[in-house]
């Protein structure tokens, strides 16, 4: 018996600790944020440089991704380790190399072996018999023909035709939202949800941002309009983002740089989340949308 319940204590105990683990888990998702880091400059439309930096627990997980000149680049590390996102191993091409000059037949060695060089001929990288030639520009006349045979314009027709009506059925979809949130019983609903859009806004928008933008076209006068255009959102003023319009400028350009930092956390969007389930107006909403 005292075996018995000290197998039972055991695995009461692993039990406990397996639940603590998951609890602490969820806890951590939920209340400890994803840090964020972003710097970018550029000018339109010549260049764009981006440089993202984001983290998680003690940066446990470290993210990175930059835009420049040379494309996109991820880098992701999880408990220092960096993870492979695409890239091939050089070792696998190495193996195949090696196993194709195996398979090759013996005769075709022999006679690599036998025929002699010729000084005077000029050496070409990747020299390859006639007859290996031959068969790779029959193959892609053939693929030529398959793949020109494959497109026809009764298919290219089809094809316009389903995407205009997916276009007209989306719009269709669209116009049937917008009337059922502009009727007077579902006002309450919009409203509740713009609430919470708000809401989660002021916990989700940069603590900290700066940066410059400049910008010109050819006429003074649309020059002032876009400035007003600006000076209508109030997150120039919120941060110290200078913007200096260009009235000399010849034609139209716009550059800057800009900086942000902040955080998000998830336990935000999962208690707006809740309250808009439990309203009974947003859920009369999305049982009209769904119909």
């Amino acid at each position: 018996m005292e075996i018995l319940f000290l197998i039972l204590k055991i695995i009461g105990i692993c039990f406990l600790v397996l639940i603590g683990i998951f609890l602490f888990l969820i806890l951590s998702i939920l209340f400890i944020p994803v840090r964020y880091r972003i710097k970018g400059k550029g000018e339109v439309p010549k260049t764009l440089e981006t440089d993202a930096v984001f983290s998680w627990f003690l940066h446990v997980i470290h993210g990175r991704v930059c835009y420049g000149t040379d494309g996109f680049l991820v880098k992701i590390r999880i408990f220092g380790i960096p993870l492979r996102l695409g890239q091939k191993k050089p070792k696998k091409e190495k193996r195949k190399r090696t196993k194709e000059m195996q398979e090759l037949p013996t005769d075709s060695k022999d006679e690599a072996k036998e025929k002699p060089i010729d000084f005077d001929e000029p050496l070409s990288e990747t020299q390859e018999p006639e007859t290996k030639v031959l068969k790779e520009e029959k193959e892609e006349k053939l693929s030529r023909k398959s793949f020109f045979k494959k497109i026809s314009f009764k298919g290219i027709k089809e094809k316009c035709k389903r995407f205009w009506q997916k276009l007209i059925h989306l719009k269709e979809q669209l116009g049937n939202i917008k009337n059922i949130i502009l009727e007077e019983t579902n006002r309450n609903a919009a409203t509740v949800l713009f609430r919470e859009f708000k809401g989660l806004m002021k916990h989700y928008t940069p603590r900290k941002a700066s940066g410059e933008l400049q910008f010109g076209t050819e006429d003074p006068a649309n020059t002032g309009q876009i400035l007003g255009i600006i000076s209508l959102f109030p997150f120039w003023y919120r941060y110290k983002i200078s913007v200096i319009p260009d009235f000399t400028a010849e034609g139209f350009y716009a550059k800057g740089k800009l900086f942000l930092k902040g955080h998000i956390r998830s336990a935000h969007l999962l208690a707006s989340g809740i309250r808009l389930i439990k309203n009974k107006n947003i859920r009369k909403l999305i049982n009209q949308i769904r119909t």
